[in-house]
């Protein structure tokens, strides 16, 4: 928490980022501590499952090592899918406390002002500058370690009673909508977004074939985009270039590979496989139903990117925004907008999809359009009982949110009380090493002994204002 870096920690690497090294390097820390619970990842999504298999083929990891619960860091999770941030941010995670999880972030901020100087330097010399550099953040961090611990309390205390009054302002928002029960409406938000199985409005069977013919028109529409990339240099160079790009050998090849594994799961033999294609009435079928599910997906989108603008200038107006404020909203809403016509050309696609040239699209008209920004009005594919519902959502997701920051919030407290019992303890014991270690160098090194005084200075200090401190006992 306090981003301290400390010796025989770092490690000088001269390849990129590998999910080994992370694995070997969480199987040391939970040897060391198997009292850890919580490591934060900007890839944690995606290293958590190799984890769990990494540890069931390593009996010597401690018991705890399985559950390790490995999350996404808050900052890098708001680029995740809503569906990752609500499964692995340490956000909604009960139990995370308000931990944001970019330490590392914060602790290379520090060494900005000289990062450009390490450029110029040979290898040796870069090591023993970066080594210098992290030293001096670290003594600068420890004698500032109370202060940081009692500015982090009061910032989270404050933080709690922000939330309190938020949660409050979002239950008096949904009453004045008629949703009343709260939980509820967050509980069926979160199921809309993460259902408990992988479709759960149908069969196994169902849901694999969709998933399977999801892969087949990816595939077959990224051996097309080969084709049609040199034609759009007519239209626009960057275009082709992005479009070329996006239709690679490699990922043709890992889309065949996904698909390879799929049939052999199903023990698919190459006379079955050859039938998935448009006419196998199979396969128009799973088309089918990926395309309700898609066009779903994009019209609840829309649903709640609308009642989000809603909401934006229902606030400028009871709040009364100044000139600036109300810029700002009116930016906000404006990025709503366009998020909202490139969702519905998302659906139109979607609603395209097919292959036999019969297909409806049926597009909104520009006033069709502006008329879903009238408070009251319904989405043409909408019906009462699906207003209601998209309504729920709504106010289930600012819910959600509310009570996931107020709860954070609120551990974190509970945390940070129990840390300084904990930096009372270790400054008890670390003084009582520094003081071993300096009875055995007088008379012996007057230097060391000068260096370990100035520690113990360092660590009375703290001490007193720790004692001294706004912080709580526990």
């Amino acid at each position: 928490m306090h981003t301290v870096p400390l010796r025989s920690v770092f490690c000088d690497m001269r390849t990129p980022e590998q999910f080994a090294y992370y694995l070997l390097m969480l199987g040391h820390i939970i040897q060391q501590r198997p009292d850890l619970k919580h490591v934060y990842m900007d890839f944690g999504c995606r290293i958590a499952s190799t984890w769990q298999r990494y540890v069931a083929k390593h009996p010597e990891l401690p018991p705890e090592a399985a559950g390790l619960e490995i999350m996404v860091n808050w900052m890098h999770g708001n680029g995740h899918g809503v569906a990752c941030q609500l499964t692995n941010s340490g956000r909604y995670r009960k139990g995370a406390g308000r931990r944001i999880g970019e330490e590392i972030e914060q602790l290379w901020s520090g060494t900005k002002p000289v990062a450009g100087l390490v450029r110029y330097m040979t290898q040796a010399r870069r090591r023993d500058f970066v080594e210098a550099v992290l030293r001096s953040l670290s003594r600068k961090k420890f004698k500032k370690m109370v202060k940081l611990l009692e500015m982090k309390y009061r910032d989270t205390v404050k933080l709690a009673n922000e939330g309190v009054a938020e949660v409050a302002k979002v239950v008096d928002a949904a009453a004045r909508a008629g949703v009343v029960d709260l939980p509820a409406a967050a509980a069926e938000y979160v199921q809309s977004v993460v259902p408990t199985s992988k479709d759960a409005a149908q069969p196994d069977e169902a849901a694999w074939q969709v998933e399977y013919v999801l892969l087949r028109l990816r595939e077959m529409e990224l051996r097309a985009l080969q084709g049609k990339a040199p034609s759009l240099a007519v239209v626009s160079s960057a275009s082709a270039v992005a479009l070329a790009a996006a239709s690679t050998e490699a990922q043709v090849a890992k889309l065949r590979a996904a698909l390879t594994k799929m049939e052999m799961a199903r023990e698919m033999s190459p006379l079955e496989r050859g039938k998935w294609k448009p006419g196998y009435p199979l396969f128009d079928a799973a088309v089918q139903r990926l395309k309700e599910r898609e066009v779903q997906r994009c019209q609840a989108r829309v649903e709640t990117l609308v009642l989000e603008i809603h909401q934006t200038h229902a606030e400028r107006e009871l709040a009364g925004a100044t000139d600036k404020d109300a810029k700002r909203s009116q930016a906000r809403a404006r990025r709503k907008r366009a998020q909202i016509r490139s969702m519905l050309e998302e659906m139109y696609v979607w609603q395209g999809v097919g292959g036999d040239g019969q297909e409806v699209v049926v597009r909104l008209t520009e006033q069709q359009i502006k008329q879903l920004y009238v408070p009251g009005e319904l989405a043409p594919w909408c019906t009462p009982s699906s207003g209601a519902a998209a309504m729920r959502r709504h106010h289930g997701r600012l819910f959600h949110e509310a009570d996931a920051a107020l709860t954070r919030s609120r551990e974190e407290v509970g945390f940070l009380r129990y840390e300084k019992s904990r930096l009372g303890t270790w400054l008890r014991k670390a003084a009582l090493c520094v003081e071993a270690a300096r009875q055995k160098k007088l008379g012996v090194c007057a230097g060391s002994v000068f260096l370990l005084d100035g520690h113990l200075r360092a660590m009375e200090a703290l001490q007193s204002e720790l004692t001294n401190s706004r912080i709580p006992s526990v």
